[in-house]
């Protein structure tokens, strides 16, 4: 699965809107980032996922949708990186 497949989908996660849709559509962004419970987001998950899927793209997309809702923890305690040193060190990420 692509990452905006995976994008898409951990957006459509939950019973009427995941909790990155609430947080885009809420006035104050930061309120509903992290109040789903875990087992409800993997239980969301599976429902939204094809009978056919495998194992390994279950578990893929459980790391996807951990990955955000951690990077939105670390936004919140204010562990974030500016985006100008990230301008400043993207050139040495680039392989040559």
């Amino acid at each position: 699965m692509r990452c905006s497949e995976r994008l898409r989908l951990s957006l459509s996660v939950g019973s009427s809107a995941s909790p990155l849709d609430r947080r885009l559509e809420s006035p104050h962004p930061n309120e509903h980032t992290l109040r789903v419970s875990t087992k409800q987001i993997v239980q969301d998950l599976l429902q939204k996922l094809p009978e056919d899927v495998s194992l390994h793209d279950v578990a893929q997309e459980i790391e996807f949708v951990a990955g955000v809702r951690q990077g939105l923890a670390e936004i919140e305690r204010g562990e974030r990186i500016p985006i100008e040193d990230i301008e400043r060190e993207l050139p040495s990420w680039v392989i040559r």
